[in-house]
């Protein structure tokens, strides 16, 4: 494929002219992954943005016991940014799906497109603005669902220890009291044994909801 005719098919250069699509189409340099190869990883330094020609990558933030996917990128979108505007180490890894084809822009070159062009920042601002959201979104609730049980949605054991820290020290610094209650469901052993562990799950989910 033409470079500077990939170029254009990006979203983030749309409205670059002909002559700044030919001088980026000179320094863009192209760069191919196996399937399930880490492109960039977290914590490295970046010095490049990507631009994916073909295939598909995910964008892998680490959780407890796996790899949480924020996003996944195709044709025409772009990864890699954010290291290369702020110089600090990359927070995310990005892992090819498949095949993965990408043109690789030097992070000199693609700072000279930002101070020229003010269209290309714009849209750079407004790409990094919905990701940082969508970002913020998905981390939020990862986080809130390793402080919760999945089965009855009440907070876990160790999101209870934390809060009853805070309530102490509440108390201790307010010099104030605070209850602490403990419900506990009678025979519910015999309802998992005459009606099925089916039922003592909604059972659970009913009080928990109460």
């Amino acid at each position: 494929m033409d470079r500077v005719d990939f170029l254009r098919r990006v979203p983030l250069f749309k409205d670059l002219g002909a002559t700044d699509l030919e001088q980026l189409a000179k320094a863009i340099r192209p760069q191919s992954f196996p399937p399930e190869t880490n492109i960039v990883e977290i914590g490295e330094t970046g010095h490049s943005l990507f631009l994916v020609l073909e295939g598909t990558v995910q964008v892998l933030y680490p959780a407890r016991s796996a790899d949480f996917e924020l996003a996944r990128l195709t044709e025409g979108d772009f990864f890699g940014e954010m290291a290369i505007l702020n110089s600090l180490p990359r927070s995310a890894t990005v892992r090819s799906v498949d095949s993965v084809k990408v043109m690789v822009l030097e992070k000199v070159d693609f700072q000279n497109i930002l101070a020229k062009s003010p269209s290309v920042a714009a849209s750079l601002l407004e790409t990094l603005s919905l990701r940082i959201r969508n970002v913020d979104e998905q981390i939020s609730d990862l986080s809130d669902k390793a402080m919760r049980d999945p089965l009855t949605g009440l907070l876990n054991r160790r999101a209870f220890h934390e809060r009853l820290a805070e309530e102490g020290d509440r108390a201790k610094r307010y010099g104030d009291h605070f209850a602490l209650i403990l419900l506990d469901v009678d025979r519910f052993k015999s309802v998992n044994d005459n009606f099925g562990h089916a039922i003592g799950d909604e059972v659970l989910r009913w009080i928990g909801r109460v």
